[in-house]
């Protein structure tokens, strides 16, 4: 039986203080939930991240996957 778990991304997000970071933090709860957390999620954001972004970007994973 499958698991199921709300999430509110959108209030998440806007609390983290940009609401635009709603798809990085379903990541998180995602990358939790599929056992992908041995993957180093912050080396790989601040590759791919402007780094004005970075910061809240990995708030938003890590609050996502604590979520999962």
């Amino acid at each position: 039986a499958a698991e199921t778990v709300a999430i509110d991304a959108a209030a998440i997000a806007r609390e983290l203080g940009n609401a635009r970071v709603m798809n990085i933090v379903l990541l998180g709860a995602i990358i939790k939930s599929m056992g992908l957390t041995d993957i180093d999620w912050q080396d790989i954001i601040r590759e791919q991240v402007k780094p004005s972004f970075v910061a809240i970007n990995i708030r938003a994973v890590e609050t996502g996957m604590s979520l999962a």
